[in-house]
C-alpha cells in the first residue's frame, strides 16, 4: 500500500502565529525595517511564504498596536481605477471595525 504524504502547512491564508514556522530572523528584521520607516522589498520564487511572511508580521504586537496596516493583493488590478477601488476597500475594511468602536464609545448611554 502507497502512503500518502500530508503537506503540514496550511496554504492559502495566514492561520495565526501558532501555525508559522521558522522565519523568525526575518520577521524581526521586518519588525525593525517597518518601525524604522525603512523601505522593503520581498523578492522569491512563487508560493515561498513572502505573503505568509508579511501577514506574521503584521500581527506581531510593535505592529499591531502601533500601525494601522494595509494588506492589498494588487496583481488582478489592469488599471489604476482598479488600483485605487482595492485601496480604498483595504483601507476602509481596516478602519471600518476601529469607527464601530468609536461609535459605539460616542453613543454609549
Amino acid at each position: 500500500m502507497k502512503s500518502i504524504q500530508v503537506n503540514p502547512f496550511i496554504i492559502g491564508a495566514y492561520a495565526g502565529s501558532h501555525y508559522f514556522c521558522d522565519c523568525e530572523r526575518e520577521t524581526d528584521e521586518l519588525v525593525q525595517d517597518l518601525t524604522n520607516v525603512r523601505n522593503v522589498v520581498l523578492v522569491a520564487q512563487r508560493r515561498m511564504g513572502k505573503t505568509g511572511l508579511l501577514l506574521h508580521t503584521f500581527h506581531q504586537e510593535k505592529i499591531s498596536k502601533h500601525y494601522n496596516v494595509f494588506f492589498i493583493d494588487i496583481f488582478a488590478t489592469a488599471s489604476v481605477r482598479e488600483f485605487v477601488y482595492a485601496f480604498g476597500n483595504a483601507i476602509i475594511d481596516q478602519l471600518k471595525p476601529r469607527g464601530r468602536k468609536f461609535l459605539d464609545r460616542f453613543f454609549k448611554p
